[in-house]
């Protein structure tokens, strides 16, 4: 299992004479992916595949971390996807650990040139968008990320999910030779930004409070509110919107203020409440 990943800017910004310094905390929430670690060795597993033959959670010498996803078939094509259900479209980071070869061994011991299909496997990890519906996978990936090493390798990059779309389906799959998979997750991206407040290009903000208050300051006027935990869960729901509003008991940590305006605008602040 994979930390979260802590990534720190700082951002000076002059305006209109005032000079403010902000900081930026981009952190990783919770893994989404159930069974990313392939670490389960009972149902559920998680991950649906398309052959009887793929192995969910092979520990051998071979293995990238202990539980590892082994596509066999040196010849043929293998896939293991799972559907995830989210809560808001916003951007995601997807990472999973891989290699492909010609054969089973430990990682960069055995080349990845098959003779009989004329050149390299290709493992290929996408993102497809569900429908509206949440049951059909849409045939246009939001992401897509390819290896053709023969040594374990981490991929790993942001996916920007719509506004309209529920869920999304992850595949992971290879044309030929064998394959290994390990520590798959798609986690919600947060960028927390702390400092002293000026009147920036973003229209929308939050300022935490005493007593689980949260007051907004906005250029448009709000319509409704959504408050939610970087799970995905929403803590608080509101369409009676004033300056101020309090939280509900326990909802702490990295939130996310999700406003309507309106003119029919979404509008996003991430905050910490203490």
């Amino acid at each position: 299992m994979r930390k979260n990943d802590y990534l720190k800017s700082v951002l000076i910004v002059v305006l209109l004479g005032t000079l403010s310094i902000f900081t930026s905390t981009a952190v990783e929430g919770p893994n989404l992916v159930l069974n990313g670690d392939f670490e389960l060795t009972e149902a559920p597993w998680g991950w649906s595949k398309n052959n009887a033959d793929i192995t969910l959670n092979e520990i051998t010498d071979n293995s990238i971390n202990i539980g590892t996803c082994r596509m066999p078939g040196a010849t043929g094509a293998r896939n293991i996807n799972q559907k995830i259900t989210l809560s808001h479209a916003t951007t995601y980071l997807f990472n999973f650990t891989g290699r492909i070869q010609n054969s089973v061994g430990v990682s960069g011991s055995v080349e990845n040139n098959n003779a009989t299909k004329g050149g390299p496997g290709t493992i290929t990890a996408s993102i497809f968008p569900l429908d509206e519906d949440g049951t059909t996978v849409l045939p246009d990936a939001l992401a897509t990320f390819t290896t053709q090493s023969n040594a374990n390798i981490v991929k790993s990059g942001e996916v920007v999910v719509p506004e309209g779309v529920p869920g999304v389906q992850i595949k992971i799959s290879k044309d030929w030779n064998i394959v290994y998979i390990d520590d798959v997750s798609f986690r919600l991206k947060v960028d927390l930004w702390s400092g002293t407040h000026v009147n920036t290009a973003s229209s929308f903000r939050v300022i935490p409070g005493n007593n689980n208050s949260i007051s907004f300051i906005s250029t448009e006027k709000i319509s409704s509110v959504r408050i939610i935990n970087i799970c995905g869960q929403t803590v608080l729901s509101s369409s009676e919107v004033s300056d101020h509003i309090i939280l509900p008991y326990g909802a702490k940590g990295i939130l996310i203020a999700e406003a309507k305006t309106e003119s029919g605008a979404t509008l996003i602040s991430r905050f910490i409440n203490k």
